[in-house]
């Protein structure tokens, strides 16, 4: 009877600590799921087209949204960029400070076309300007550009969200 006792007791243990481990896993998958959610898409939504895949953009268009920019975002979504809006009268400058992984800012014109495309590397102080005062940068993934044969002169459809205000 006492063998049965311990028997049972044994396996209620390993039942209980299975079950903490699984509860404890999905706790962790839960926190993990929700800092990824609240790490992309909390900006306003566009697309970039015809230039390789359609992009899903993240729109920044303040100046708050522009400095915190994709400083440590762990990594990005496939077709997934952030699109930097400025006034026209701005040459926008960038640097890879706090941001840890590689990106490519291309630089465009109000009518899409690109002006240029630069290389920029994770933790790095180096400014990467524009060519001339432009109104979008596009920030994404190292080699994008050159992946999906897209170059300097290339011409890209932006779509922004109605009522965007430029600050």
């Amino acid at each position: 009877m006492q063998q049965n006792k311990n028997i049972f007791h044994a396996r209620f243990r390993r039942t209980i600590q299975r079950s903490f481990r699984i509860l404890t896993f999905l706790v962790w998958v839960l926190i993990m799921s929700a800092c990824i959610a609240t790490t992309h898409y909390t900006h306003p939504q566009g697309e970039l087209r015809g230039c390789g895949p359609t992009l899903r953009l993240d729109i920044v268009a303040t100046e708050t949204a522009r400095q915190q920019g994709l400083m440590g975002v762990p990594e990005l979504p496939t077709n997934y960029g952030m699109l930097f809006v400025f006034q026209d009268t701005i040459q926008p400058a960038f640097w890879m400070k706090d941001t840890l992984i590689p990106l490519e800012v291309v630089f465009m014109s109000k009518q899409g076309q690109i002006k240029a495309i630069t290389a920029m590397h994770p933790q790095s102080e180096e400014i990467h300007s524009a060519p001339e005062p432009l109104p979008y940068a596009l920030e994404l993934p190292q080699g994008w550009m050159t992946k999906h044969g897209i170059v300097v002169g290339d011409t890209c459809t932006i779509e922004l969200p109605q009522g965007l205000v430029v600050e």
